[in-house]
Formats: C-alpha cells, sequence, structure tokens
C-alpha cells in the first residue's frame, strides 16, 4: 500500500520529541485517501525483563511512580512493573536488559531469554520494546534505580503462582506474566 508523506515538522523537543505529519495514504479498497494529520511521539526502543527468583518462585516487580498514571487517576500513581528502560546507543537489546536489572535490582542474571518484540503503544509513540525472561543470580548493590536519573524504585516480590491480572496495571508486566505461564 502506497505511503505519502507529505509534510513532517518537529513540534516539540525535549524528554519526548513529538512530530507532525500531513499525509496520504492508499485505502484498503485501492482509493486515494484524503490528506490527514497525525502525531508521533518519537520513543528510543527499549527493554523490558520479567526477573524470576527460580528459589523463591517469585516475580522481582518494582513500584515507582508514573505521573501520566497519577494524571489519570491519582489512586493510581505507584505502579508495579517489572524492570524496564531504554536502549543506549550501540546497546545490544539483551545488554540493555542486565544492565536495567542490575541498576533497578541489585542483581546479576543468571540466565536471559527473549520473549517478545512490540510496540508499546503504535497509535501515537514510536516506542518499540524488546521483552526477555530472566533468572536472578548474584546480588551485586542495593538496586533502586539511579539517582542521576531521578528514579527512586521499590523492589517487590510477587509469588509466581498467585499474582493475578487484577493486581496489575501495566500492559507490558500483563504481556508479561502471562507469556511466562
Amino acid at each position: 500500500m502506497k505511503i505519502k508523506v507529505l509534510n513532517k515538522e518537529t513540534i516539540l523537543s525535549g524528554f519526548l520529541t513529538v512530530e507532525r505529519a500531513l499525509l496520504e495514504h492508499e485505502m484498503f479498497n485501492g482509493a486515494e485517501a484524503q490528506k490527514i494529520e497525525r502525531l508521533a511521539v518519537k520513543r528510543r526502543e527499549s527493554v523490558g525483563i520479567l526477573l524470576f527468583d527460580a528459589v523463591n518462585n517469585e516475580f522481582l516487580l518494582v513500584r515507582q511512580f508514573r505521573y501520566p498514571a497519577y494524571a489519570h487517576n491519582p489512586e493510581n500513581g505507584w505502579l508495579l512493573e517489572l524492570i524496564a528502560g531504554y536502549i543506549d546507543d550501540g546497546e545490544a537489546p539483551i545488554d540493555a536488559a542486565k544492565r536495567e536489572a542490575e541498576e533497578e535490582t541489585g542483581y546479576k542474571l543468571r540466565h536471559i531469554q527473549k520473549m517478545a518484540e512490540f510496540y508499546l503503544s503504535p497509535g501515537y509513540s514510536t516506542e518499540y520494546m524488546h521483552l526477555f525472561y530472566g533468572v536472578i543470580g548474584k546480588k551485586i548493590s542495593a538496586g533502586g534505580g539511579l539517582e542521576s536519573e531521578g528514579e527512586d524504585i521499590q523492589i517487590v516480590r510477587v509469588n509466581a503462582d498467585s499474582v493475578e491480572n487484577s493486581d496489575l496495571l501495566d500492559a507490558k508486566t500483563i504481556l508479561a506474566i502471562n507469556l511466562f505461564k
């Protein structure tokens, strides 16, 4: 299907970059579409990792403040999630997952494997996530995130057999736990 970008411009640049595009694309029936305007929040690729403590049959999740969740409902500001973060320039996704696990929980990994790849919210964001599963190994630091990034992360252990989707509000975490089962 043909897509024609007629114009695009950056309308916000900072922590997020927002691009506005004027485009047209061929319709499924072959007809030419009308001109449409779309916005894209430009984000780096990211990783998520579901950590598992095989000895205790527990997932290691993290709780941290998420302003957008709070803005939607103040009762949901502190979300329980899997470990996640951005991939640095030149870094392989698997290495980013290992780094994030160590920064946020303080654990080295004994095992890591890819679960899935997907767009987090393709209706407005370019962010593409590489999702991993990892088994914890040796504890090497306290974890809790990087102070330089303003992170304040609480590590939460959840029994792998009793965690319910209703306990979670984060889509990537729900997906990872359901892929694990």
